[in-house]
């Protein structure tokens, strides 16, 4: 059973929740643990960025980098864990 959970949490990631902060801020957030997912090998993720929101809404690129990061090192410490 526990092996079917972290074979779950692998192939569709971490629940993306934003955390507070302004609308711009969520949606980059989102936007960025998605892609930071895919980066670290989820293939039921896929990269997500508005680059002109990203150039020009300081609070989505905040977001976006936050949520990149964040998701990123949590999905590679998951694959390594299981």
């Amino acid at each position: 059973m526990k092996r079917m959970a972290a074979i779950t949490i692998l192939m569709f990631g971490c629940a993306t929740y934003a955390p507070p902060g302004s609308v711009h801020f969520q949606e980059g957030y989102v936007h960025g643990c998605t892609t930071g997912e895919m980066s670290a090998g989820n293939p039921w993720r896929q990269y997500t960025k508005e680059p002109y929101r990203y150039e020009n809404t300081p609070d989505y690129r905040s977001g976006w980098d936050d949520g990149f990061m964040i998701c990123k090192g949590k999905y590679e410490a998951l694959s390594r864990r299981y």
